[in-house]
């Protein structure tokens, strides 16, 4: 029978908390305190130490967790054999995972069944983490599972080593050809399995240890869209070239962001026509750039088709320029803090009939979210002609009391 100080010993290592290891014991903190303090000096280690404020074992600890973790698994299995020896029946708890039960299992398990007839196999299927778990609870008393483990706390041995293999339908057709390479799948859409399963863990580890050869493609479609798009006429693919080192620091390259002023269109009038006409559905447009994301899902064809989509945009909807809005951002006077205007009395008035006046919250264009009018600046037409441009390009306006913000709070005292 395990000794209750192990049990508090083990709940210790598996929450790395004493408060929280007592909670699941129901027992005091103290109480857990005197059991590891009981064990170490038995056994004359310190098993648990403090790195970073965070509690960790030992190397001694390490080691009386691995010989701990064994008594206990022992014990299970010790009333599971006593409890066969009374029934005649010797049970085996066999945990597996979804793949390995499928394919990899069946044949072997059969064979040992019709070999040893007087035992009762009791199969659980659960992913590599799950098994794990129920491994180190004790719950089962073997398990055959796929991907990563730390084998140092487990007693193992290779089963079988099989080839990674991704299935398809024999008549899909690949966007970009034929996969030479591991990479050559991300443009697909691709089916995984849970969080947790081992298949799943080997796939992610090895985008991890390859992620910056899946960056620089990701990299290179992106300046080849910059470069496309450049050619077109009347658009502006911003670039690295704007890196200065003073108000530009750097520039992430797979943001591509669009001026769309110069063919004579807001950016979320091309956004509108992306979306609605060509079924490209970018991150935003606002009232002079539109921005896309290259992603490593993105196939060279999706480039190409966006592409063409704001060429022939350009050509069918292009228009002159000079009926569009081209100030830069205009900076309000700040007649008191935020915190002072949040707290002064105002009223509220029609937008057309503040000029002048102090504003009492906030008024902003989505996209890009940036304040126009914040608690305490001053109100111009300059503002109230950007505002209402703004709303007939089709931007959302927000930040008011009102919701079609017609109307504003105005500050009555200041």
């Amino acid at each position: 029978m395990l000794d209750f100080r192990i049990k508090t010993f083990l709940c210790v290592c598996q929450t790395m908390n004493y408060t929280q290891a007592a909670k699941l014991l129901n027992i005091t903190q103290p109480a857990v305190s005197q059991h590891i303090r009981f064990l170490e000096d038995y056994y004359q280690i310190k098993a648990f130490r403090y790195a970073n404020k965070k509690l960790e074992l030992t190397a001694a600890g390490r080691i009386l967790y691995e010989r701990c973790k064994t008594m206990e698994n022992d014990e299970v299995a010790l009333s599971a054999e006593l409890l066969s020896s009374q029934s005649g029946i010797r049970t085996l708890s066999l945990g597996v995972t979804m793949t390995v039960g499928e394919y990899a299992i069946i044949s072997p398990l059969a064979a040992y069944q019709l070999a040893h007839p007087g035992i009762n196999i009791r199969l659980r299927f659960g992913n590599t983490q799950e098994l794990l778990a129920q491994l180190t609870a004790g719950r089962i008393q073997m398990a055959l599972v796929e991907g990563y483990f730390p084998p140092q706390d487990y007693f193992c041995r290779p089963y079988s080593t099989e080839p990674y293999i991704g299935v398809c339908a024999s008549s899909h057709v690949f966007p970009s050809g034929e996969p030479a390479t591991f990479h050559d799948l991300l443009g697909a859409r691709l089916l995984l399995r849970e969080k947790g399963s081992g298949t799943r863990e080997i796939l992610e580890r090895n985008l991890a240890l390859h992620g910056r050869e899946s960056f620089e493609k990701v990299s290179s479609m992106a300046e080849y869209a910059r470069a496309e798009i450049n050619e077109i006429g009347g658009f502006y693919a911003y670039g690295r070239e704007l890196i200065d080192g003073d108000s530009v620091f750097d520039f992430d390259v797979t943001k591509l962001s669009v001026f769309t002023q110069g063919i004579g269109m807001t950016g979320i009038e091309v956004y509108d026509m992306l979306r609605d006409e060509y079924d490209i559905q970018i991150e935003f447009g606002d009232i002079g750039n539109i921005l896309a994301y290259i992603s490593i899902g993105d196939r060279i064809r999706d480039i190409e088709r966006l592409v063409g989509a704001l060429e022939d945009i350009a050509d069918r909807a292009g228009k002159d320029k000079k009926e569009l809005y081209c100030g830069e951002f205009i900076a309000p006077e700040l007649v008191m803090s935020p915190r002072e205007a949040f707290y002064a009395q105002g009223e509220k008035l029609p937008l057309e009939k503040t000029v002048g006046r102090v504003a009492g919250e906030m008024l902003m264009c989505y996209p890009p979210g940036i304040p126009i009018l914040t608690p305490g600046e001053r109100i111009t037409q300059e503002i109230l002609d950007y505002i209402e441009y703004a709303r007939e390009k089709g931007c959302s306006l927000q930040g008011t009391q009102d919701l079609e913000c017609r109307e504003m709070r105005i500050l009555t005292e200041i």
